[in-house]
């Protein structure tokens, strides 16, 4: 699953969670800039730096102070790490925090492997170099971390004009059409056999619920080369909408 921007996403992963379906992303930014990651780097690096008094110990661990720290020993293994930092940095019993940072950080810290290695992978691993075709289970990245890689199948969500060309900071934003069209270019390619692109009528974006144009680059695709259908998902109509409709 190709994205044009990182905040498609979160509902996407959403989906496939409510799905039971298997996936992993694969980010292009940095992961461990963002918290609670940064802190469970600077917490491994910690504690394996605190013996060792030639060399610094540098970065920020959050909600745990140094002398909870310097009362640790270093775990050799993923889980027990991710294990003995939740209980600490969560400060309550927080099992999807847990989970959460534990699926995410396995993609960094593999099974067997030590804690040194995990923090040279973090240092250096960007989203495409992590890929690993071997894995069974669906692939969710942007379109940009996608250059190099090749699929059996493409599914690029979000095909309408404001996202492919992306103008959601305004139509002001400085957005080069070209450049735009060159992406979705590059996602198309991507696919080997199989390709499915797919658009929304109305989104939410910001808040506000909007209809959503087909993206003006697909009018450049020969027709005999797609394939058109109607999606056949109706939303399930909930009690709270029954209520909003008598007033």
């Amino acid at each position: 699953i190709l994205c044009r921007t990182s905040l498609q996403m979160p509902l996407l992963e959403k989906a496939l969670t409510d799905h039971r379906i298997p996936f992993r992303t694969v980010r292009t930014d940095n992961l461990f800039q963002k918290e609670p990651y940064r802190s469970f780097l600077n917490f491994i690096v910690y504690l394996m730096r605190k013996n060792d008094p030639g060399r610094a110990i540098i970065g920020e661990v959050k909600n745990i102070s140094r002398e909870q720290l310097s009362s640790l020993n270093l775990p050799e293994e993923r889980r027990q790490a991710a294990e003995l930092f939740s209980r600490l940095y969560f400060r309550e019993q927080s099992p999807e925090g847990l989970d959460e940072l534990d699926k995410t950080v396995s993609f960094y810290w593999k099974e067997g492997e030590s804690p040194k290695t995990f923090t040279e992978q973090a240092r250096l691993g960007s989203g495409p170099d992590r890929y690993d075709p071997r894995l069974q289970a669906v692939t969710l990245m942007t379109i940009h971390a996608s250059k190099g890689l090749e699929f059996d199948l493409v599914y690029i969500p979000g095909c309408e004009d404001s996202l492919l060309p992306c103008t959601l900071s305004g139509e002001d934003s400085g957005t080069d059409p070209e450049e735009e069209k060159r992406l979705l270019y590059v996602a198309m390619t991507r696919a080997k056999k199989d390709l499915v692109m797919s658009r929304a009528e109305t989104r939410v974006i910001f808040g506000k619920t909007r209809i959503q144009k087909e993206s003006p680059f697909l009018a450049s695709v020969e027709k005999e080369l797609l394939n058109r259908q109607q999606s056949l998902f109706e939303r399930k109509v909930k009690a709270d909408d029954i209520q909003l409709n008598l007033f």
